[in-house]
Formats: C-alpha cells, structure tokens, sequence
C-alpha cells in the first residue's frame, strides 16, 4: 500500500487531553458567565473549535483583538499547567508510538492539524517529543488565517 501522506488530528486523538481541556475550559466558562458548560455545549461548542469560537460563545459576544489574546492565553496557560501537574498524562495515546515509529521507518509522510495554537504546539513537542515523527514546520495549527471545525480548510496546510 502506498500512502502520500497521514495527517493525523492531535488533541483528543494522538494526545488524550480532552478531561484537561475541559477542565480549563470549566474556569474559563466561570469566569465568563459564572456557570459551567454542559456535556451538551462541549459537543457543540467546545470540542475541536478555535479558542475565539469557544470564548465568544461563553461570553455571548464576539472577542476579537488583545481581550481575545488575554483570555486565550488564560485559558491555555492553565491547560498547560494541568497537564504538567499529571506527568503521567504527558505520553501519546495507546499504540501512538509504535505507529509512528513504523511509519517514520516506513518512509510515509505525515503530520499533525490542530486547533491549538503555537505555543500549544511548541509544548507537545517539547514535552512529548514530536520532533521524532513530526517536521515542526509541517505541523498545521491554529494561526488564526483558517477556517476551524466544522468546516476546517487544510488546503493551505503541508505538502507531501
């Protein structure tokens, strides 16, 4: 079989983070609306969607600008703090790695598309070592230039 190339999504699939995510996202939804999502507004509103869709949503207007990078980088320094405070919780998904070894061995290129930022980006690969599989500069994330879930737009993403 002959591949092209793989790109697989990351969070809550090559990086199991979706209870820490939420996690966050809790005390952000407190401190916006002083109430936490339901299981309901996660499927909705939360899972795979850019942070301006996510912190719009829970405070019921459009955040743009500095108040939109404020709270996304509230929000996301806490998901990182969360994680690191689970080193346990820092390691990719069951069978991962031994896919990933097998297809770097295998010639067969890949990549990661994200709705994390960069700096997201920029701790996985420190802290769970993507740069064994993964060409950092090849890795699609959230720039702020691409449409998201539910109608994400990976043309302007890697070539293979």
């Amino acid at each position: 079989m002959s591949y092209q190339g793989i790109i697989f999504d990351f969070n809550g699939v090559l990086f199991s983070d979706s209870d820490l995510q939420e996690q966050a996202w809790q005390v952000m939804a407190r401190r916006l609306r002083g109430r936490e999502m339901t299981a309901e507004e996660f499927a909705l509103h939360m899972h795979g969607r850019a942070n301006a869709y996510v912190l719009s949503y829970l405070a019921g207007r459009e955040i743009t600008g500095m108040e939109l990078a404020d709270l996304t980088e509230a929000k996301e320094s806490l998901f990182r703090r969360l994680c690191l405070e689970t080193p346990n919780r820092m390691t990719l998904s069951a069978g991962a790695e031994g896919l990933l070894e097998w297809l770097r061995g295998a010639g067969v290129p890949r990549s990661i598309a994200t709705s994390s930022g960069i700096r997201n980006v920029e701790f996985y690969i420190e802290h769970l070592h993507l740069d064994r599989w993964f060409e950092p500069a090849r890795l699609v994330y959230d720039d702020g230039v691409r449409p998201g879930k539910p109608a994400p737009d990976m043309r302007a993403g890697p070539n293979f």
